[in-house]
């Protein structure tokens, strides 16, 4: 059960990681 879930959410977390990098920029260049 846990590793299926795992590779499904594995993309989503890295998705947003990314996310969360390009918000933390464009909140600091504010």
């Amino acid at each position: 059960m846990f590793v299926p879930a795992l590779g499904m959410l594995g993309p989503i977390f890295g998705l947003g990681i990314i996310v969360w990098f390009i918000w933390l920029g464009i909140v600091m260049l504010r």
